[in-house]
């Protein structure tokens, strides 16, 4: 089961993306402790 709507990138294979844009970078989205950090890492070949 997934962890509610922010579990949803799981349903998708660590290879699915080629490219993902986060247009939050100004704000601290690629940050260690950000809540984007996990998509990031788990498409890590598509940053």
């Amino acid at each position: 089961m997934r962890e509610g709507p922010t579990g949803l990138y799981k349903d998708f294979a660590p290879d699915f993306f080629d490219l993902i844009v986060v247009d939050e970078c100004h704000r601290g989205s690629a940050g260690d402790d950000s809540s984007w950090r996990s998509i990031l890492e788990r498409f890590d070949s598509a940053v």
